[in-house]
């Protein structure tokens, strides 16, 4: 079940990023609901979960970089 959960917020965050990326606001905003849903913390941890997921620091700041974008408010 715990690795279901995960699968469920890294897709969200993939999607989330992406989204942010392209300037999709609306399906960014609405990826956000989906991850804050399974992930209420996740703004102060990003960066930390992220890198659990995605080893190459790059990739990572890319990540946090899309997820800015789409407005996600990262504390971390």
């Amino acid at each position: 079940m715990l690795r279901s959960a995960r699968a469920g917020w890294a897709q969200c965050i993939e999607r989330r990023t992406l989204y942010g990326q392209l300037g999709e606001r609306e399906a960014a905003r609405n990826a956000l609901r989906e991850l804050l849903v399974l992930r209420p913390d996740f703004a102060t941890m990003a960066r930390q979960e992220a890198a659990k997921l995605w080893w190459d620091s790059e990739l990572v700041e890319h990540l946090i970089d899309g997820l800015r974008k789409a407005r996600l408010d990262i504390t971390g």
